[in-house]
């Protein structure tokens, strides 16, 4: 996603509710107070959502309470409805990662304002029938206790939901205004017990309202002013940091938007414990540059490059709403050989262009392809992370961004001639990533699966792989030539170029099968849950990403750090 690492479930989750990449903010309402909006709101409705079943409990042991409920057991399921109403508001709030803002607000309308319904109707109907059965003694009695739901609901409101200084004043007196709607409602439905009311004490009940009401005025406003300057803090240049999204070996990757613009991207930062390392710094800018060079439609794009005041290095990419190969085989199992067939020739696209370039990835993997929506097309490869790219065509003088000899890439994925540092790194190498990557997408697994990195390692060396068809029969024969060529231990063998990959693979019997029109009936399918991972990864994390000099690190040593 241009954003590192995507390994939560939270992505997924986006990508179902938001399939077109929008945030669904209002104009004048940044995505900010928006997020904080639906944090809150979805604390306030768990707290309400529990109190309400702990009175409800407690009514119902407690003897006084109990024998008034009798005569109303319509209130009984009065209060499960509020409770189930409550507690269902939290939960949507809590799956959804990112509901619109006229919704928050619809549903704050809805669970303050059936709280507050609830309390003006039980308050009325509690002290008619305190007057009917105990008179008016009692109902003096009962006059002050109908303060206290209201304040609970008062404070509640202003603890937990930001607001503006207009609305605060709005919202916050209807509730403020509770205990004398109830002595109002008492007055027009039960003449007999408000005559019986105790003037002064109704007076005193209603200004006890005043100085909670401030109180919440002013704290719900003054959360609203804080995530604001929380906002206008958290600036990197022409954008707004909103929350983290993942990390990558070099730096951490942040949601962002654009404050004009309001277009959402993501931004990388490089890690300030590395930002004194000349050579990161190198590799870093090396990755914003390369990256920036490449235009081809399935390449991540770059937007912007900087660095801070505070010498932070960053860049920003196109964020991109989906998921990543590796999360997409964890959650769904093996993809159609078709699908594998549509997603891995664009990849052929971006990669020959860089490789035209005369640049090399050396990191293609699964974690790094991202699969999205753009522009309301679905199935969208995009490689990402040239964080370890290497020019074929460097001088003396260029930096070398790894140390001479070094393996880099990622053990599950890297090329023997990677593990052995036989040669010169060239494209060839990643073709065997590439065909790595196509392995993974129809068989569900691996080429070399196992425990230990230096395993999986010499396995790529001197091992052959099982052939695709022996693990999901449904790979047609034509596909798994050109996989198991692209997997060849010598680099002679294999497809010289990426474009010799794809135009094997537009011959592949089952090359057309798959359309835009079915990847976005794919998409489109899902249902809440159906994104959780249906199994848990064992053996070496595949999403692993080594720079490591080989020649002074042992076996043991590489199992011991992986």
């Amino acid at each position: 996603m241009a954003s590192g690492k995507p390994r939560s479930e939270e992505l997924a989750k986006e990508m179902h509710f938001c399939p077109h990449g929008g945030l669904l903010t209002t104009p004048g309402v940044s995505l900010a107070s928006q997020t904080l909006l639906h944090r809150r709101l979805n604390i306030a409705a768990w707290v309400l959502g529990s109190g309400f079943t702990l009175f409800y409990i407690w009514h119902n042991i407690e003897p006084v309470t109990a024998a008034m409920f009798v005569q109303h057991p319509w209130m009984h399921a009065l209060r499960l409805a509020l409770i189930g109403l409550f507690l269902g508001l939290g939960a949507v709030m809590s799956w959804v990662p990112h509901l619109c803002y006229k919704r928050l607000r619809l549903f704050e309308t809805v669970l303050f304002g059936s709280a507050a319904a609830f309390f003006l109707t039980s308050q009325v109907v509690a002290a008619a029938s305190i007057h009917s059965m105990k008179g008016a003694s009692e109902l003096a009695v009962y006059l002050p206790t109908i303060a206290i739901p209201w304040l609970i609901l008062v404070q509640i409101y202003g603890l937990f939901i930001p607001n503006t200084w207009t609305r605060a004043t709005t919202v916050i007196p209807l509730f403020a205004l509770g205990p004398a709607l109830v002595v109002s409602a008492i007055a027009v439905f039960s003449p007999a017990a408000y005559a019986d009311l105790e003037k002064t004490m109704v007076i005193s009940v209603i200004l006890w309202m005043v100085v909670p009401a401030a109180a919440a005025i002013y704290g719900s406003h003054r959360i609203e002013l804080m995530n604001r300057e929380i906002h206008e803090a958290e600036q990197l240049g022409s954008y707004s940091l909103r929350r983290k999204l993942g990390a990558g070996g070099m730096g951490e990757v942040y949601l962002a938007e654009h404050k004009l613009l309001k277009r959402p991207a993501a931004i990388k930062l490089i890690k300030s414990t590395q930002a004194t390392d000349p050579n990161v710094v190198a590799r870093f800018e090396s990755e914003v540059r390369t990256t920036a060079l490449l235009t081809h439609p399935n390449t991540v794009e770059i937007y912007d490059f900087g660095v801070t005041a505070d010498g932070t290095f960053f860049y920003v990419m196109e964020y991109l709403p989906g998921m990543d190969l590796q999360d997409l085989v964890d959650w769904h199992g093996a993809v159609p050989p078709s699908r594998a067939i549509y997603l891995i020739r664009q990849v052929c696209g971006a990669l020959a262009e860089a490789h035209g370039r005369c640049v090399i990835h050396r990191d293609i993997k699964p974690g790094n392809i991202f699969v999205a929506e753009r522009g309301g097309v679905y199935d969208v490869a995009k490689l990402l992370d040239f964080g370890l790219v290497r020019s074929l065509d460097e001088g003396p003088e260029s930096v070398r961004l790894t140390q001479q000899g070094a393996m880099v890439g990622s053990p599950a994925y890297t090329s023997p001639e990677n593990v052995t540092g036989e040669g010169e790194p060239d494209a060839r190498g990643d073709i065997y990533s590439l065909g790595a990557t196509l392995y993974f997408l129809v068989t569900g697994r691996p080429v070399f699966e196992g425990v230990q990195p230096i395993k999986v390692l010499f396995a790529h060396v001197n091992e052959q792989p099982i052939p695709p068809r022996e693990l999901n029969s449904d790979i047609p024969a034509d596909l798994e030539a050109v996989i198991l060529r692209c997997l060849e231990k010598s680099p002679s063998r294999r497809f010289q170029t990426v474009s010799d990959v794809e135009l094997a693979l537009s011959a592949c019997r089952d090359a057309t099968a798959w359309t835009p029109q079915r990847a976005a009936e794919w998409w489109k399918s899902l249902t809440p849950g159906s994104e959780r991972p249906k199994v848990e990864p064992s053996g070496v994390d595949p999403q692993a990403t080594l720079v490591t000099p080989m020649g002074a690190v042992t076996p043991a040593q590489m199992a011991a750090n992986a």
